[in-house]
């Protein structure tokens, strides 16, 4: 049996609700419409990688401009700045963060950077290093993530 549209809507921010859910509720959504509109969230529902890459593209009439927002919608809009001024000031100017025609000019440098000769040129350093500070970290029997790995 098929579900409608709304029976398959649901509010992301409701952790509680999800768990181990989202993968089952996201595939029951691809599966019904994979660029799915959610009045629940007052976005779109992007689940295939084909159809990311065609929004991110610009080739579909999806935006990233209420991203923000929604990331920050537990904390009233007039606190951003004085409780995540670095976040509300830079986020906009990530490249996951911007539309087109932005988002195709700030990604263009990183191209080479990441291409797949360069990854595969810098695989065995960065598995070397990788060994080296787990080696580290089980000696000492804990780690920094962040500080350490990241």
């Amino acid at each position: 049996m098929t579900q409608t549209a709304s029976a398959l809507d649901f509010d992301l921010t409701d952790l509680q609700l999800l768990g181990p859910e989202l993968d089952e509720r996201l595939a029951a959504i691809r599966e019904h419409e994979a660029v799915f509109w959610s009045d629940v969230q007052q976005c779109w529902f992007v689940t295939r990688f084909a159809d990311v890459a065609e929004g991110l593209g610009g080739r579909l009439p999806l935006s990233n401009a209420r991203l923000g927002k929604m990331a920050f919608a537990s904390i009233p809009e007039p606190e951003w700045q004085s409780r995540i001024p670095l976040l509300t000031t830079a986020t906009p100017t990530w490249v996951n963060m911007t539309d087109p025609p932005s988002h195709a000019r700030l990604r263009k440098p990183m191209n080479n950077a990441f291409s797949k000769s360069n990854v595969e040129t810098m695989r065995a350093f960065v598995l070397a290093r990788l060994q080296q500070l787990f080696e580290t970290a089980e000696r000492r029997r804990e780690i920094e993530f962040i500080e350490e790995i990241a």
